[in-house]
């Protein structure tokens, strides 16, 4: 997929903006100058691969949506990191809900699976090192 330059001058414009910046305090932040930020606004340049990293972690958000490849803002695994969290979240406030004895049964049982889990992962690791022999 191409990079579209205009989309990443419109993009970095509008994150610059919405923090209430100037090109040249942004520079600063990043280590460019203003009249390179300014080149990367008007669309003239693309950044160097380390200055688009800069940006996205600065502005945070990915680098596929600052050059244009994307309109999810969050960074890769963004969504992924939400979304466990949110699980956690849940699995917790249910957890707490249950009296102490049937909070105990569920870590058991979920101890128990997780061992479970670890010995089918052996078995297949075994079964793998043995069709390579």
């Amino acid at each position: 997929m191409e990079i579209d330059p205009k989309k990443f001058a419109e993009r970095l414009r509008e994150l610059r903006e919405r923090v209430g910046l100037t090109q040249e305090e942004l520079g600063e932040k990043i280590g460019a100058k203003r009249t390179t930020v300014s080149s990367w606004e008007l669309a003239y340049r693309i950044p160097e691969l380390v200055a688009v990293y800069r940006l996205a972690e600065f502005f945070g958000v990915s680098i596929d949506y600052l050059l244009g490849r994307t309109d999810d803002s969050r960074p890769v695994g963004g969504a992924d990191l939400e979304d466990k969290i949110h699980e956690g979240l849940v699995f917790f406030n249910r957890l707490s809900s249950l009296s102490p004895k049937r909070r105990d049964k569920v870590l058991q049982e979920l101890e128990w699976q997780e061992s479970e889990e670890e010995e089918e992962r052996r078995r297949r690791s075994r079964g793998a090192e043995e069709e390579i022999e």
